[in-house]
C-alpha cells in the first residue's frame, strides 16, 4: 500500500483500493463495542467533571442520545427503527454508564427520530430511561437545529404551539424563548 493509499484508508470514506481488493468503506457508521464505549464513556466523563464533590471542572455532555444511527445527509429526517433488546443491548449501554457511573450532567439528544418520536422529544428515552430508570436529573442539551427539526422537519407536532408543548419541561426551558422570538414574532 502506498503512502497515499494508507492516508486515504483514514477519512470516514475510505475509497476502494481495486488492486488490493480493498473495498469502499464508510468507517463512520461502523459499528461500536457496547461495553468498550461504555467503560471508555465512564473515564472520559470523569476525567471532564472531575472528582470535587460541589463542583464540577466542566459539564460532560455524552451524545448523541440515542440510536444516532442511519446516513449520515438524512439524520435531520431519519428514523432509526430499533427492536428494545437492540437498544438496550447496542445503543443505551454507554449512556447508561456515562448518567449511573460517571454521573454525566449534561446528555446531548440526537437529530434523528427513533422509533417514530423525535429523540429530542422522545417520552421513551428521555422520561422513561433516563429520568426514570437511570435517575438522570440533569440538563438535555439539543444540538444545533434539532430543536426546530421535531416540528420543521420531522412533522412530529402540526403548530409550533404544539412543538412548544412536545418538549419536556426541561427543555422548555431552555427553548422557550429561543422559540418564542422565532416562531411567535415572525
Amino acid at each position: 500500500m502506498t503512502l497515499e493509499e494508507k492516508v486515504s484508508q483514514m477519512m470516514n470514506r475510505a475509497p476502494a483500493i481495486p488492486r488490493l481488493d480493498i473495498p469502499e468503506y464508510d468507517w463512520w457508521n461502523d459499528g461500536e463495542d457496547p461495553y468498550l464505549t461504555s467503560r471508555l464513556g465512564v473515564e472520559f466523563v470523569k476525567g471532564l467533571q472531575g472528582n470535587d464533590p460541589k463542583y464540577l471542572k466542566v459539564v460532560a455532555t455524552p451524545k448523541h442520545y440515542a440510536v444516532h444511527s442511519g446516513p449520515e445527509p438524512e439524520r435531520h429526517r431519519f428514523d432509526a427503527a430499533a427492536a428494545e433488546r437492540d437498544m438496550r443491548e447496542t445503543y443505551l449501554p454507554a449512556f447508561r454508564a456515562t448518567v449511573t457511573e460517571a454521573r454525566a450532567a449534561s446528555v446531548m439528544c440526537a437529530y434523528n427520530r427513533t422509533n417514530g418520536e423525535p429523540c429530542c422529544a422522545n417520552k421513551h428515552l428521555l422520561d422513561d430511561i433516563l429520568r426514570g430508570e437511570w435517575g438522570f436529573n440533569g440538563y438535555v442539551v439539543s444540538d444545533c437545529g434539532a430543536i426546530d427539526d421535531i416540528y420543521l422537519r420531522h412533522h412530529f407536532v402540526k403548530t409550533a404551539k404544539r412543538h412548544q408543548r412536545s418538549l419536556s419541561k426541561e427543555a422548555q426551558t431552555l427553548s422557550a424563548a429561543i422559540l418564542t422570538k422565532h416562531w411567535f414574532m415572525q
